[in-house]
């Protein structure tokens, strides 16, 4: 990470926390190691892969019943908190890793729709951010924005990989006008072929991001304005690069 910090054009690293759905346990990921990289100068962005919906196949489902998705919701936010506290982080953000599901199943939908709400609302009221990472069109990541002030997710991360530019703007199915003010993170490649940067080789999802990114103790966000802009935001404003 340090030959990385130094060599190649990244400023932050996503870190996989915990949850039901995490695909492997990372016995590498402890709160000594995000303390050096930390200090190293890296920025985080930590996701939670807890239950999904209850339409796809994963191992871990929330219900279809709305009322115990929100609680289910709700107490994967307290798991959240609880792991990535652990790590070093304090009233920090982390994005709750939604998968793609079936859209078009109402009854699905709705139930992911409540999940969301419990875990946004669980986190604002232990004092943290409630992000979400999802596919733009796959997770409906709209319909969750739709969902108003008080349940929606205060920034997104939105995988888009049929829009693969360097740029958070003009995602599918997402309007700019959601998530505006730096509250927006593209990622618009995954997995990507080996990339060398002083002579370590990483495959890596490249990510685009003008919204959050966590520091252990605190949290920040994109700061760099283009010259003679202002924060109204938008596609004029936020241009490439970014990494």
């Amino acid at each position: 990470m340090s030959t990385w910090w130094s060599s190649s054009p990244y400023y932050y690293v996503g870190i996989y926390v915990g949850g039901d759905n995490r695909a492997c346990s990372n016995t590498n990921l402890t709160s000594s190691w995000v303390s050096t990289v930390n200090g190293q100068g890296w920025s985080f962005i930590p996701f939670w892969v807890g239950q999904q919906a209850p339409c796809t196949s994963y191992a871990h489902t929330f219900s279809y019943d709305p009322a115990t998705a929100e609680s289910e919701g709700s107490t994967a936010a307290d798991h959240a908190i609880s792991a990535a506290s652990n790590l070093g982080f304090t009233n920090s953000i982390v994005y709750f890793d939604l998968e793609a599901f079936n859209t078009g199943n109402s009854s699905c939908l709705t139930a992911a729709e409540a999940f969301v709400k419990g875990w946004v609302t669980e986190m604002k009221n232990k004092g943290w951010t409630p992000a979400l990472y999802g596919s733009s069109s796959g997770s409906a990541m709209y319909d969750m924005y739709e969902l108003g002030s008080t349940y929606r997710p205060t920034d997104a991360d939105l995988a888009d990989y049929s829009h693969a530019w360097n740029s958070p703007w003009d995602i599918y199915q997402v309007p700019n006008s959601a998530w505006e003010y730096d509250h927006r993170i593209h990622q618009y490649n995954a997995d990507s072929s080996c990339e060398t940067w002083g002579g370590i080789c990483l495959k890596v999802d490249r990510n685009c991001a003008i919204g959050p990114t966590a520091k252990a103790w605190s949290f920040s966000i994109e700061g760099s304005e283009p010259s003679g802009s202002s924060e109204s935001d938008g596609p004029s404003e936020d241009v490439p690069p970014c990494n």
